[in-house]
């Protein structure tokens, strides 16, 4: 029975031995994992060990070499946890040899690299293999804001790539290719990564990465490819990549290599001073598809047939001139476009559209026959120019459509044309701005927001120099617009030059083709703890008879609008304001409705205003997002006073706080975030009833 006992507390002895925790310590004052004086308990981690590398000893960052020679290391679990602001780097040396180098057999996640945490592999074994490695029921797990770098020639693709967890947490986690070859292969079908990264550095020349298979390749935070890297897909099935694609100079993505026609989902930004091409047979199409406004900064043409398909409710942002060399498909959003990020398509460049639009300017090289694809918000107002004009290759033409009053805007002085005009549209108007001497004839289309009401009485006219004349016009009738509206097309009879302006114009009086009354502006500016004053000002001078019918939609009412107050429009006056009006807790929205004597109705866009209440305090907006340094926050407060802004990890982690003084009203504060690492973060306010109001950021 003694003997039994005996056996029995060995075995239990046996086992809690080999289930300990190694923490490192660093009391041998050298980074060696093969040096039992830097753990705890002074013994080397045993396979079956949980290995901790944090910072409860060693209060700073620190690196761990693993040995070198034909050595495996086995261990249950490993788990690298730094301090706020500490680094932990876990090396496996290029003087290691071993195909088996460093093994985590534990179930679930068995390698956990937190933030702060990275783990360099340089492996410098010869024969085919993954030197780092999990099993087959574990998972390598890199948590946002920490990096696995694999630099060595060797596979990373059993138990590892394929064992990758793709936990929530994980989306800005790191996966850094940074190879010792010219050329390596990376196991793309099927694979789900954080945010990868693709880099020559190792190489110190020119790297080529590819992949190929018949499975999604989906990469849920970014996807960047640093400077000499060329990014090969041969794949049948689509890409996802969640995030920003940033492409550094010198840096090549080539979206198909053979006769595969795959789709390249984007739904961050684009950032791009590399490459976008193809070589294959195929057509790739990079759909930017994001659930919020993307922002665009390609710096060359994409080349080759590639084309860009805008798919995006929320819109993008043309941060640099985008030039379209095959083709472009607007689907859905709203495309704003600028004369510094200007929407450019090239000689033999087509485009397809559906409900998308481009605001702002939109420029073709060889315009003959081209649809320009311009508007303003819902509105698609879509200028063409006939086939037999800017047919060179050198000629080019920029249209861009214009949501307000060219009378105001450009001048209202009328010359001599083609037969007498009585007013034109104070709604609306075109630019052109054609290459030196460049004529023809364009075709404009008018929508129900344009508010002819005639449109056999309806022309163009143009703006050069200093005046207004009318164009010899045909008329293309097209759908009834509805409260007594007509749609259609104007065309110019005659070869004009392109370029000034034109606009919908009008023999008839104002009464029988108004192009109507028109709201050029509608603002809510609050006045008091929960009151706001309305300011708009009109298109033109009122009508007597006009009414401004003010509704106000609450929270909670879903589309109601509750009348407000009516407000009679004045001869003579196109400013108008009225206050005294009370805000309840929450967004409160209101809408202009224009009631003209004729009965004619316009409705205006909506303005908001948040009540004071529940959420007495509003984070709206930091600039830039993503962030590299400093950037600029905008916040509204009810109320004057202090509180402490919170920056947030994705584990919900406070990183840093400061304070930050309040005034009533919209307050901006620039924010010093240079120090964070790269990753998702949060900033939080309390607000003095308890209510946090957060805005999420990405550093980079």
């Amino acid at each position: 029975m003694q003997f039994f006992l005996l056996s029995a507390f060995s075995f239990l002895f046996s086992t809690v031995t080999h289930a300990a925790t190694r923490t490192w310590d660093g009391e041998a004052m050298n980074n060696r994992w093969d040096d039992p004086v830097n753990w705890s308990g002074d013994v080397v981690p045993v396979p079956g060990d949980d290995v901790l590398l944090d910072n409860t000893v060693v209060a700073a960052s620190y690196e761990v070499v693993l040995p070198e020679g034909d050595l495996a290391i086995s261990v249950n679990r490993l788990e690298i946890l730094p301090d706020a602001g500490c680094t932990i780097r876990l090396l496996l040396p290029a003087g290691n040899i071993s195909p088996i180098a460093f093994r985590a057999t534990a179930e679930g996640d068995a390698v956990i690299l937190h933030r702060g945490s990275v783990f360099i592999n340089e492996s410098g074994a010869t024969v085919s293999s993954t030197p780092v490695a999990v099993t087959g029921i574990g998972y390598f797990r890199i948590n946002n804001g920490a990096r696995y770098v694999h630099r060595t020639a060797r596979s990373a693709t059993d138990n590892l790539v394929s064992r990758l967890s793709a936990e929530p947490g994980t989306e800005t986690g790191v996966f850094e290719f940074d190879v010792t070859v010219s050329s390596y292969i990376i196991s793309l079908s099927g694979r789900t990564f954080g945010s990868l990264e693709l880099n020559s550095s190792a190489n110190a020349s020119l790297v080529s990465y590819r992949g190929s298979g018949g499975n999604i390749f989906h990469v849920r935070g970014w996807l960047r490819l640093h400077p000499a890297v060329s990014f090969t897909l041969s794949l049948s099935s689509e890409t996802i990549i969640g995030g920003m694609l940033q492409l550094d100079g010198s840096s090549v993505f080539n979206l198909q290599s053979t006769d595969n026609h795959n789709l390249v989902r984007i739904r961050g930004d684009i950032l791009s001073a590399g490459t976008i091409t193809e070589s294959g047979t195929g057509n790739p199409v990079l759909v930017m598809d994001g659930a919020i406004t993307q922002s665009v900064s390609v710096g060359s043409a994409a080349l080759n047939q590639v084309t860009f398909r805008f798919d995006n409710p929320e819109g993008f942002v043309l941060q640099l001139p985008l030039q379209i060399t095959y083709g472009a498909e607007l689907l859905r959003g709203v495309v704003r476009s600028s004369a510094a990020g200007e929407f450019q398509f090239g000689p033999e460049a087509t485009c397809i559209r559906d409900a998308g639009v481009v605001e702002g300017p939109v420029r073709k090289f060889r315009p003959a026959g081209f649809v320009f694809p311009v508007g303003s918000g819902t509105i698609y107002a879509p200028l063409s120019l006939d086939v037999l004009s800017g047919i060179n290759a050198t000629d080019e033409l920029a249209v861009a459509y214009h949501r307000s009053n060219p009378q105001s805007v450009i001048g209202n002085t009328i010359g001599p044309g083609d037969g007498p005009v009585d007013h034109i549209s104070n709604v609306e108007f075109w630019s052109m701005d054609g290459s030196n001497g460049l004529i023809g004839r364009i075709t404009c289309t008018l929508t129900p927001m344009s508010f002819s009401r005639t449109l056999a009485g309806t022309f163009i006219t143009q703006h050069m120099e200093t005046m207004w004349s009318r164009k010899a016009t045909s008329v293309t009738a097209g759908p009834f617009a509805g409260m007594g509206y007509e749609s259609g097309e104007l065309g110019t009879v005659n070869i004009i030059p392109l370029r000034g302006f034109i606009s919908p114009g009008s023999a008839l009086g104002f009464a029988e083709n108004p192009l109507p009354l028109g709201l050029l502006s509608f603002t809510a500016v609050r006045t008091g703890v929960n009151e706001a004053v309305l300011e708009w000002t009109t298109s033109e001078a009122g009508e007597k008879g006009t009414r401004f019918f003010i509704g106000l939609r609450s929270p909670g009412q879903d589309t109601l609008f509750r009348p407000l107050v009516v407000v009679e429009a004045k001869d003579g006056i196109d400013r108008y304001r009225t206050g005294g009006l009370q805000l309840v807790p929450g967004l409160n929205q209101f809408r202009i409705s224009v009631v003209e004597p004729d009965g004619r109705m316009s409705a205006s866009r909506l303005t908001n205003i948040q009540g004071e209440g529940s959420d007495n305090l509003q984070l709206l907006s930091l600039y830039p997002n993503p962030v590299s340094g400093m950037a600029r926050l905008k916040l509204w407060s009810a109320r004057k006073g202090k509180t402490i802004l919170n920056v947030l990890d994705v584990l919900g982690r406070n990183i840093q706080s400061a304070g930050i003084h309040l005034e009533p009203g919209v307050n901006e504060h620039t924010l010093r975030l240079q120090g964070l690492p790269e990753g998702y973060y949060v900033l939080e306010l309390i607000s003095d009833d308890g209510v946090p109001a957060r805005l999420a950021f990405i550093r980079r």
